[in-house]
């Protein structure tokens, strides 16, 4: 099993978590065309979607959330412009960026963060570039959440790694097989012991929201050819509750034996980003102290163009202990020479974003003087 980056999105909301959170879930039936990857009519979407996101706000929705592949970069250039300052989450669908990633753009009040799907449906294969990393935020107005992209809610090693990471976890998808994900979404939203959103394109239905309840677990869905909002409110403090005390009540399920309480853990907001970032390392068997494997990511614009090496190393991201960025910055040649040596011609590499994830042996590291035991 490859066990996915994980990213940690910290967005610094450390006042007191809504215990009531009100759900927006938008479904639409885009005008995607898949001979060209994107929308047949933007303009009549854009003004669509503008349309129900004032509604869903003026509603009093604390997240709203858009199907896969209803959107594109400049819809989200106009989302951001026009609701970035009501401190709102909104999950802005996703759209091919010109990388050919699935991307997912999610705007958390002014901050505005890109989550790439990691592992293409069958029509994507041909076409979409991977993405390699699954970001987790934490420290927003609505809790802890991720949000997956269709096929990357099938990923065992992404849906294990989230587990005690999240309050809620959100798949926006434009999947024809519904009765597949009703499934698996009833079964997930008991064992991982949290509310999930399933936002799915109006040509295929059943977008719904999930909890942990006796009987049906489904509290709300949508049809096919259908388009609309479903407003429901959920209440995450009282899930945490009996996620905290192990009981069950006439509407709620007793919980699975892995579930525990994530607010009882992370009772220090400003603390829970390192929590987190420890609590990572231990999973990626990577121990703090003696390293098994020196993992690094050189990422996120490198510069490089046909004729320009690369030569620029924005260092050591969310698993790694602090510490090592020192250790980064002193094996920075060693590190550019190993990534050399696993591209056939580095002046070929695309120009903007370049994400690479390779691993280091830590006696490899020794070797040349870097890490000191």
């Amino acid at each position: 099993m490859t066990v996915p980056f994980i990213k940690i999105n910290d967005c610094r909301h450390y006042e007191k978590t809504k215990d009531i959170v009100r759900i927006s879930n938008i479904q639409l039936i885009s005008p995607f065309d898949e001979g060209t990857f994107g929308l047949t009519n933007e303009n009549e979407q854009k003004r669509l979607i503008l349309d129900y996101i004032n509604d869903a706000i003026d509603n009093g929705a604390d997240l709203v959330v858009l199907p896969e592949l209803s959107t594109s970069r400049a819809i989200c250039d106009e989302i951001y412009n026009r609701f970035s300052n009501d401190g709102k989450v909104i999950i802005m669908g996703s759209y091919f960026d010109e990388l050919d990633q699935n991307i997912s753009e999610i705007l958390i009040g002014e901050h505005r963060i890109k989550q790439a799907k990691n592992n293409p449906s069958k029509l994507e294969k041909s076409r979409m570039k991977r993405g390699n990393e699954v970001n987790i935020f934490i420290n927003t107005p609505i809790g802890d959440f991720a949000v997956l992209i269709c096929y990357d809610a099938t990923d065992f090693a992404i849906l294990n790694s989230l587990q005690d990471f999240t309050d809620l976890f959100i798949c926006i998808a434009r999947n024809i097989d519904v009765g597949l994900f009703d499934h698996m979404f009833r079964a997930l939203t008991y064992l991982k012991y949290q509310y999930i959103i399933f936002c799915n394109d109006g040509k295929y239905g059943g977008s719904c929201i999930y909890a942990p309840f006796h009987g049906n677990r489904k509290l709300d869905t949508m049809g096919v050819d259908n388009q609309g909002i479903i407003y429901r409110d959920i209440n995450l403090g009282e899930i945490d509750k009996f996620r905290e005390y192990q009981r069950e009540s006439k509407k709620w399920k007793h919980p699975p034996a892995s579930a525990k309480s994530r607010r009882a853990a992370y009772q220090n907001k400003e603390e829970k980003h390192e929590d987190i970032r420890k609590k990572l390392l231990n999973y990626m068997n990577c121990p703090h102290d003696v390293f098994k494997r020196f993992l690094s990511i050189i990422y996120d614009e490198m510069t490089c163009t046909l004729t320009k090496e690369v030569d620029s190393i924005r260092g050591i991201e969310s698993m790694h202990p602090l510490s090592l960025s020192d250790i980064a910055e002193e094996s920075r040649k060693f590190i550019l020479d190993e990534y050399k040596k696993k591209q056939k011609d580095s002046s070929q590499l695309y120009c903007g974003k370049q994400y690479f994830l390779f691993e280091l042996d830590c006696d490899a590291l020794r070797d040349e003087h870097i890490l000191h035991p």
